[in-house]
């Protein structure tokens, strides 16, 4: 059950919230992500970017999904723990190959990892709201 919530939460957005630190500070970062059938999230980001340079300091990171169009007392998300790793060589192919949007089209073999690289975030743990509870209720997605 909780897991096809999830699933429904995953499909129905395009941006997750990620959670980082650098040790003495911690940042959080929209970025726009796809889904790959191996329950993985894959986003771009410039290297230089705050959150990119936190993964230096640790690749552990924090993440949420949610929809904010929903009002309020209605909504649900998704909130997790994962692992993120830069991608390169063969997978870098693949995760083109799940990777999609209008900024870049599918399978570009212009992808100019000097400015943008590909990342995939591996969750460890992820809950949602048990829409069945009259209180603030997360549950583990199996």
């Amino acid at each position: 059950m909780f897991g096809t919530l999830a699933q429904n939460i995953i499909k129905s957005n395009i941006y997750l919230t990620l959670g980082t630190t650098n040790g003495h500070m911690s940042w959080v970062a929209p970025v726009f992500y796809c889904h790959g059938e191996d329950g993985c999230f894959y986003f771009s980001s410039q290297k230089n970017s705050r959150h990119i340079k936190d993964l230096n300091f640790t690749n552990r990171v924090s993440f949420a999904i949610f929809d904010s169009h929903a009002g309020e007392g209605k909504g649900n998300g998704i909130q997790g723990t994962g692992k993120v790793n830069h991608l390169s060589g063969k997978s870098l192919t693949r995760g083109l190959k799940i990777y999609h949007t209008s900024f870049l089209a599918p399978g570009e073999t212009k992808f100019r990892p000097g400015v943008y690289q590909l990342y995939r975030l591996k969750p460890t743990c992820m809950y949602v709201l048990d829409p069945e509870c009259h209180v603030d209720k997360r549950v583990l997605v199996s």
